[in-house]
């Protein structure tokens, strides 16, 4: 139990470490890992098939020498004496070893008898008892096996021997080359290819650094634009300018959006100051109209007395009602005006939005940059271009061969009728040159193969792109802000609309109050009979102009809650 819940504190540490990693540093190492990984396949592959052909190859041309040396070693029993025999035998030894020397081969030749003794080649017919380092195994093999090749290990040595079979003499001829002096130059290609591919993670890396610098920056810039805006402050305009013309469209569109949001929310103070000022004259008027019932429903009792002064005070009340009217409407203006001002930055916010959902659009460009990681790995191809040298080492032992057939030719003309077993090895010999030619050929099929897979490799850079998705998450967060404005923003428009209401009602209470009024008036005309209904409809009056006040100080508190809310944001 307590490994297992170290092992899942150690993974969500990674996770935790994996999500603070910055999203340059994720690209860098990504691009690292696919060239890293593309050199390492290629290099693999180049060094495997190499090998395998290279040791193929190599294999099949010992064993054609050692064929064509046992056939002459054969002719040669045939046509010369004993001594004779033994000097021929030694000559074409020598050129032999010297062959193998020439073509850069570490090669250690044998001639044995099938007892596994050493034939001496100054005196074939001497007995000897020398042994060579071949172990008794390996000749059982030769001899049961009369031809072909084995590997084995020579004194710490990893060597491949080829060995023939002479009926004539009951003897084995073997060639045993050490496979580090054919591979030497599959060594020096590998080599190469590990340089070659530093240096493209080297140049990758820094390309990488370079490309992606502004890109960076310019997010970081508006990231903390965005959040600074979100934050209320609509002030602060973004300065980024880098990572192409889409980043800096985006920069300039987030900085009209501000000015334009910094420009509607001081309309929407001067707004609130005119409604607070409004509402202020409102509820000084409904208060004035209350007063001026209550002065009406006193002069009711007096009424027939002073019937003309009581007609003045209603008059007075009439042209309070219509001030009061003006008024309210002059508000009402002034709350639809602001009602669409807040309208305007709600679209102005989801355009906003709208914009960061292209800012998603261009960071998966990003995926682009990735495509640079091809032209590095096609410098890979170029290398393997450099085995070639390897089909040149082939021709180089093919001229030799054919230089070998000319010698050998040359001796059968000397030799007249004895010099027929020379034509054929000749013959052979010209074999041997026709087998290296088709082997150079198979070599540069190989090449073309190793071509094949270094296009495979470039697949595995196209995976770049997949980082593009990580900077989705930069822009979610920018996101979050904008909705954060939006919120706000809405909670404005919502509060302007109550505004509205009220607005409205009092406007209803007022114009009731109006034509109240004028009933008044013809109350006031006919005052002998009507006292006791005129004190009832002062009554009424007086109830509503408390309504008319109790209104004016909801929307004086409603233009209080909107001037909190906009002091949230500042404009300076």
């Amino acid at each position: 139990m307590y490994l297992k819940s170290t092992k899942i504190n150690l993974i969500a540490f990674f996770i935790k470490k994996y999500k603070s990693i910055k999203i340059r540093t994720r690209i860098l190492a990504l691009f690292l890992i696919i060239i890293t990984a593309a050199i390492s396949i290629t290099t693999g592959i180049t060094y495997s098939i190499g090998k395998s052909n290279l040791e193929n190859l190599i294999s099949s041309q010992l064993d054609n020498s050692v064929h064509s040396l046992v056939r002459q070693i054969s002719l040669l029993t045939s046509a010369y004496s004993s001594k004779e025999f033994s000097g021929k035998l030694k000559y074409i030894l020598t050129e032999d070893a010297s062959s193998y020397k020439q073509a850069g081969f570490d090669a250690q030749i044998y001639l044995l008898k099938s007892d596994g003794t050493v034939v001496d080649r100054d005196n074939v017919n001497k007995e000897t008892d020398e042994k060579s380092d071949l172990s008794d195994g390996i000749i059982d093999q030769m001899l049961k096996q009369k031809k072909g090749t084995v590997g084995a290990d020579l004194k710490g040595q990893s060597v491949t021997i080829a060995y023939g079979y002479v009926i004539e003499k009951d003897w084995i001829y073997a060639v045993a080359v050490t496979k580090a002096s054919y591979l030497k130059l599959l060594y020096k290609q590998q080599m190469a290819s590990i340089i070659s591919g530093v240096v493209c993670i080297i140049l990758a890396l820094v390309l990488s650094m370079l490309g992606t610098r502004g890109i960076i920056n310019s997010i970081r810039e508006i990231n903390a634009t965005v959040t600074l805006a979100g934050r209320g402050k609509l002030s602060i305009r973004s300065g980024a300018n880098q990572g192409g013309p889409e980043i800096t469209n985006l920069s300039q569109s987030l900085n009209l959006m501000l000015s334009s949001f910094q420009k509607l929310l001081s309309e929407i103070s001067v707004s609130i100051e005119e409604l607070t000022a409004s509402s202020n004259k409102l509820n000084e008027i409904a208060r004035k109209t209350d007063d001026s019932t209550s002065y009406v429903y006193g002069l009711t009792k007096r009424m027939s007395e002073d019937s003309e002064e009581q007609n003045t005070f209603a008059f007075q009340m009439a042209e309070s009602a219509g001030q009061l009217i003006d008024t309210i409407e002059n508000v009402t203006q002034k709350v639809n005006f602001t009602t669409e001002l807040s309208e305007v930055m709600i679209n102005a916010a989801c355009e906003g939005m709208n914009t960061l959902k292209e800012l998603g659009e261009f960071i998966s460009e990003i995926g682009k940059v990735s495509d640079k990681t091809v032209e590095f790995v096609n410098i890979l191809d170029k290398r393997s271009s450099d085995i070639t040298k390897i089909t040149s080492t082939i021709k180089n032992i093919s001229g030799q061969t054919k230089l070998l057939s000319l010698n050998a030719s040359i001796e059968a003309a000397r030799a007249g009728e004895y010099g027929q077993g020379f034509m054929v090895v000749a013959q052979e010999i010209q074999n041997l040159a026709y087998n290296s030619a088709n082997s150079a050929v198979e070599v540069e099929d190989i090449i073309k193969d190793m071509q094949s897979s270094t296009e495979a490799a470039l697949k595995v850079a196209e995976r770049g792109r997949h980082i593009s998705h990580k900077g989705m998450e930069m822009a979610e967060t920018t996101n979050n802000a904008f909705n954060e404005i939006l919120n706000k923003v809405t909670l404005t428009h919502k509060n302007v609309m109550d505004i509205s209401e009220k607005a409205q009602q009092i406007t209803d209470n007022i114009k009731l109050f109006e034509k109240n009024s004028d009933k008044i008036i013809d109350k006031i005309n006919h005052m002998a009979s009507s006292s006791q209904e005129m004190a009832v409809e002062v009554e009424r009056h007086h109830s509503i102009s408390g309504d008319v006040i109790l209104n004016s100080e909801n929307i004086l508190n409603v233009a209080t809650k909107f001037g909190q809310i906009k002091s949230s944001f500042t404009t300076d």
